[in-house]
């Protein structure tokens, strides 16, 4: 069944993905390969709904990261999902300031990505993810700069 699971949610059939959870709820914490789960899958394919399913009951895994330190915040960010990060923003347990394994937050990948509308979003739930550095010693205008703003 997790296989059922992860094909629907690569294939991005969302209601399918929500029966088999309902069916099953023990298969939101499944994860494949890389360590993403279906609030990652969630978050880059921007269902809103899907990640609001699989987190109502799980409210942790709107911080889960996968294996290299990737939250739903961070790939929506990375992937320019607005609705998706309005959403996690609104959660009083999602940290703006996570950084995935290269120390980098979800504002590095929206400016680097030229997010705009994910970047003011980002700095008004917390204005002081401007100052994260990453392992590169990057902070979020060096970024933005490589994207062209």
């Amino acid at each position: 069944m997790a296989h059922e699971l992860a094909e629907l949610l690569r294939e991005r059939k969302e209601d399918e993905a929500k029966r088999l959870l309902t069916r099953v709820p023990a298969l939101t914490h499944f994860k494949d390969d890389s360590g993403r789960s279906t609030v990652h899958f969630a978050a880059v394919g921007g269902s809103l709904p899907l990640l609001q399913f699989s987190i109502i009951d799980n409210p942790e895994l709107a911080n889960e990261e996968d294996e290299l330190g990737w939250t739903p915040l961070i790939i929506a960010s990375s992937a320019g999902r607005v609705e998706v990060v309005r959403f996690l923003l609104t959660l009083p347990h999602v940290n703006v300031n996570q950084t995935n394994s290269n120390k980098q937050s979800a504002l590095h990948y929206a400016c680097s990505k030229n997010h705009i509308e994910i970047v003011k979003l980002l700095i008004e739930a917390d204005p002081g993810c401007v100052n994260i550095t990453d392992k590169f010693w990057s902070d979020r205008f060096t970024s933005c700069g490589q994207s062209g703003q």
